[in-house]
């Protein structure tokens, strides 16, 4: 989201809500942030009535917008369907869609998904409760490339940037115009 803003800094003019469900990313995400007047971290989970409510909506209000600008989803698709299933990935989707100008996603695919799988069992904790009734399975990204697209989301697809460096993931630009 945008706002006009005199202060000359790097963010000058822009605002950022960073949220995660993980409060020690977010404690030092705030510790480290050096534009605390542009950036403000929440320890939210996005799934949740009360985060949408009262981090997203209360941010979106007090800065009297109805949309963010640009929503960026990085690395996240895999953790929300492996704990809400088919139905919370798309609930997710179609939430992003509706409150965003411009959708910059970074789906995992399939082996991603895998790999959790095999670290959750050799740390002997319990396996994830959707993974084996998943729908979405082996091309879980082109599956939430088509579903940002379909009439749920009414997203339009704008541009593949390709490959991200650190994971070789595919990072996709949407849109909402």
């Amino acid at each position: 989201m945008t706002q006009a803003n005199d202060e000359g800094s790097a963010c000058s003019g822009l605002l950022f809500l960073a949220i995660d469900i993980d409060a020690t990313l977010i404690q030092r995400s705030t510790e480290s942030n050096r534009h605390v007047d542009s950036v403000l971290y929440q320890t939210g989970d996005v799934q949740s009535d009360s985060c949408r409510r009262q981090i997203i909506g209360e941010f979106l209000h007090s800065h009297n917008a109805e949309k963010f600008s640009f929503i960026f989803v990085n690395s996240i698709t895999m953790w929300i369907h492996l704990n809400h299933g088919d139905d919370g990935l798309r609930d997710f989707l179609r939430y992003i869609s509706s409150i965003a100008e411009f959708v910059v996603i970074e789906p995992q695919d399939w082996k991603c998904y895998r790999a959790a799988t095999r670290r959750m069992r050799k740390l002997g904790c319990r396996p994830f409760q959707h993974f084996t009734t998943l729908e979405w399975r082996q091309d879980v990204d082109r599956q939430i490339v088509a579903y940002l697209q379909s009439d749920a989301c009414h997203l339009k697809f704008v541009k593949n940037f390709g490959p991200t460096e650190s994971w070789s993931r595919s990072l996709y630009l949407f849109t909402s115009l």
